[in-house]
C-alpha cells in the first residue's frame, strides 16, 4: 500500500494511527510498504517485526524486491529504506535506484538515517546514497540478494521518498557506517540496540569507535552523541570529528553523567538525551565522528552508542566582533577576524560613565547599541542602527549608577524584542543581589524583580538563552573563583560550574557561539585581549580567539547579532566603558 504521510497525520485514526508519530522525522514523506513491492526471482515468505509490523523475506538468490514511485515532479529526492535486523539477514544486499550503481548494505545491521520512534517497532530509515532525480516522473528502487543460504535472508520492508533537503541523520553503534576496534564487548542497554564499550586497560587508548556519515549535503551540522550512564564510565571520553584526514574539532565528555545538550538537555521524539559535541561545516559530503578508549585503570569504560547529525539553517544570521572606544564603535566580522571597520564617530561617551549594552530594541532581528549613563542622568540611550551617530530614543531615568547598577539586556518575555535590566549588588549575603528587569527598553519599569546572588564585589552579570526556548535567563560570573551561576526566570539556580582556564580579572559574555540556538559563555581577558568560549555551558573551553585589538585593562565584552548573508559567530568588545550584557538573541531554530 502507498501511504502519504503529511505533517498533521496525528489527527488521523485507524490504520494510519501507528504512523502518526513518524511525522517527527518523515513529515511530507511518501512510504511504500512491502505490499507495494513487486517480488521476483525467488520464493518469498511473510513475517512480522518490520515497519508497521510486517515484512517479506527470501534466502534465495537472485531475489529482487522492486518499489516504484510514480507521478513525481522535477527536482531531487531523498530515498530511504528500513528493515528489521537479525543475525540471519544477508550482509550483502544491493540496492539500485533507477538502474544505477548498486548501494551495498548489511541487513544484519540497522540503517543510518531518520529515526522513527513512533513506528512499530521503532526503526531507522537508512538513506540510500545521494539525492536522485526522477526519470519519466518516476523513481524505481530495487533490492536484490547477492547470497543464498540459511543465514542470508533478504528483507523487503518499507522504502520512503521525499524532496531532497537538509538531512537529520541518526547512526547507532549497530548501524551501517559504524565500525569499532573496541575489545570490551557490548550490552543491550543504551539507545536503540545496545552499546559497545572499551574496557580500561593499557592498550585501550589505541581502540576506536567510528561513525562514518556519507552523502551528507553540504552545510553546517550540529554533532551530538548519546550513551548509557554508570559510575564505571570515564569522566573524559575523547570524541573527535573528522573530514577525511583533517580533524575538525574535539571534545571530552563525562559519561558518568547523563548526556545533555549543555544546559537543560535535549529530549527529542526518539526518547534519548543527547550531548552537543559542536557545530561543523560539511563540504565534501562526508564526516566522521570518533571516540577513543582510555588507558586509565579502574572504572574508565568508554561507551559507543548513538551519534546524530542535525542541520543548522543559517537564515542569514551573523554576529559581530567590535569595540567601543570613547565615542567610536569598531566592528569585525567573526572570532577569527583581524580587520576592523568603524561606524561614524560621536555616539556614547565614557566620560559620563556610559555603560554599553546591545540588544534588538525594535524586533527586526538585529542587535544594536545602547548605553546606560551611570555617571549622569541615569537614562538609557538607544540606537536602532550600527551606523547612526544620533540617538533613536531614550528613556527617563531608570536605575542608579550611584547604587552600583550594572546593565543587562535580554528578551525576558519572548516577544522578540529585548528589554533591559539592572543588577544591583547590595551586600555580601546570599540573596542580597537584586535584579530589576523591564520587558520594554523604551518604557522601562520593574516588570520582574527578585534577589539572586551572593553580593560579592567580583560578581559580574550577563544574560542569555540557556535552553533555546526564546526567553533569556540571567547569569553571574564570580571572578574571584571562576564559577558561573545560571538561572532561568521561571525558577532558581539552574546550573553552576567552574570555567576552565579562567583568571582573576576575566569578564563574562554570553552568545550563541556555534549557531545551535543555545547561548554559551565566553570569558574576555582584558590583560591580553583574548577570548575563551564555551559552547556547551559546561565550563570547558571550545574556542580561543587571540584578540583583534590591542589589549586595554578597561575593556569589557558584549555580543550582538545581525541579519547578514553569511553566518558567523562573533563577539563585541567594549573599550573605555564598563558594561556587560547584550547577547545573540535572534537565534535560528531547527525546522
Amino acid at each position: 500500500m502507498m501511504l502519504d504521510i503529511r505533517p498533521r497525520m496525528s489527527l488521523l485514526t485507524g490504520v494510519l494511527c501507528a504512523l502518526s508519530v513518524v511525522s517527527f522525522g518523515l513529515a511530507g514523506t511518501t512510504i511504500l510498504d512491502e505490499e507495494s513491492a513487486v517480488l521476483t526471482g525467488a520464493t518469498w515468505g511473510s513475517g512480522g517485526g518490520g515497519y508497521n509490523n510486517d515484512c517479506r523475506y527470501s534466502n534465495e538468490a537472485p531475489a529482487v524486491a522492486t518499489y516504484t514511485f510514480t507521478g513525481l515532479g522535477s527536482g531531487l529526492y531523498d530515498l530511504m529504506a528500513t528493515w528489521p535486523t537479525h543475525a540471519n539477514r544477508s550482509s550483502d544486499v544491493s540496492i539500485s535506484i533507477n538502474g544505477g550503481p548498486a548501494i551495498r548494505v548489511n541487513q544484519e545491521l540497522t540503517g543510518a538515517g531518520v529515526y522513527t520512534a513512533g513506528s512499530t517497532p521503532a526503526s531507522i530509515f537508512h538513506y540510500l546514497g545521494a539525492p536522485v532525480a526522477p526519470v519519466g516522473g518516476q523513481i524505481t528502487v530495487a533490492l536484490s540478494n547477492n547470497r543464498s543460504g540459511a543465514n542470508d535472508y533478504l528483507l523487503a520492508d518499507a522504502v520512503a521518498l521525499r524532496p531532497a533537503g537538509p538531512r537529520s541523520i541518526v547512526m547507532d553503534n549497530t548501524s551501517n557506517g559504524f565500525a569499532t576496534t573496541f575489545t570490551g564487548g557490548n550490552t543491550t542497554e543504551g539507545f536503540l540496540s545496545g552499546i559497545k564499550y572499551s574496557s580500561p586497560s593499557a592498550g585501550a587508548a589505541g581502540e576506536l569507535a567510528t561513525w562514518s556519515f556519507t552523502d551528507v549535503p553540504g552545510g553546517r551540522y550540529r554533532v551530538l552523541s548519546t550513551w548509557s550512564t554508570n559510575a564505571n564510565r570515564t569522566q573524559a571520553a575523547p570524541y573527535s570529528v573528522w573530514d577525511g584526514a583533517a580533524q575538525l574539532g574535539s571534545s571530552r565528555v563525562n559519561q558518568e553523567a547523563a548526556p545533555n545538550r549543555g544546559f537543560g538537555g535535549d529530549m527529542t521524539a526518539d526518547g534519548a538525551a543527547w550531548r552537543n559535541l559542536g557545530v561543523y561545516t560539511v563540504s565534501g559530503g562526508a564526516i566522521q565522528v570518533q571516540v577513543q578508549g582510555v588507558a586509565n585503570g579502574g572504572t574508565d569504560y568508554v561507551i559507543a552508542d548513538g551519534v546524530r547529525l542535525e542541520p543548522i539553517f543559517s537564515n542569514g544570521q551573523t554576529t559581530r566582533l567590535g569595540v567601543f572606544r570613547g565615542r567610536e564603535w569598531h566592528f569585525a566580522e567573526s572570532p577569527a577576524a583581524q580587520s576592523i571597520w568603524k561606524t561614524n564617530p560621536g555616539w556614547g561617551t565614557s566620560a559620563l560613565g556610559d555603560r554599553p549594552v546591545m540588544g534588538d530594541w525594535n524586533g527586526d532581528g538585529n542587535d544594536t547599541i545602547g548605553v546606560f549613563r551611570s555617571g549622569g542622568d541615569n537614562r538609557w540611550y538607544f540606537n536602532n542602527t550600527l551606523e547612526s551617530t544620533g540617538t533613536d530614543f531614550y528613556t527617563t531615568s531608570w536605575g542608579s549608577g550611584a547604587l552600583g547598577d550594572w546593565p543587562v539586556a535580554g528578551d525576558w518575555d519572548g516577544d522578540g524584542k529585548d528589554g533591559i535590566g539592572v543588577f544591583r549588588r547590595t551586600g555580601n549575603t546570599a540573596g542580597n543581589d537584586m535584579w530589576y528587569l523591564s520587558n520594554s527598553a523604551a518604557h522601562p519599569a520593574s516588570d520582574i524583580s527578585f534577589g539572586w546572588g551572593a553580593g560579592y564585589l567580583g560578581d559580574w552579570p550577563f544574560a542569555g538563552d540557556w535552553d533555546g526556548d526564546g526567553i533569556d535567563g540571567i547569569g553571574v560570573f564570580r571572578s574571584s573563583s571562576g564559577w558561573v551561576y545560571l538561572r532561568n526566570l521561571s525558577g532558581g539556580m539552574q546550573a553552576s560550574f567552574p570555567m576552565s582556564n579562567w583568571q582573576s580579572g576575566d569578564r563574562p559574555v554570553a552568545a550563541d557561539w556555534d549557531g545551535d540556538g543555545i547561548d554559551g559563555i565566553g570569558l574576555f581577558r582584558p590583560s591580553t585581549g583574548q577570548w575563551f568560549l564555551d559552547n556547551n555551558l559546561d565550563g570547558i573551553i571550545d574556542q580561543i580567539n587571540q584578540g583583534f585589538v590591542a589589549a586595554d585593562p578597561n575593556d569589557l565584552p558584549v555580543a550582538g547579532v545581525d541579519i547578514m548573508p553569511e553566518p558567523a559567530s562573533a563577539l563585541l568588545l567594549v573599550l573605555g566603558a564598563w558594561a556587560v550584557g547584550g547577547r545573540a538573541r535572534r537565534r535560528l531554530r531547527q525546522a
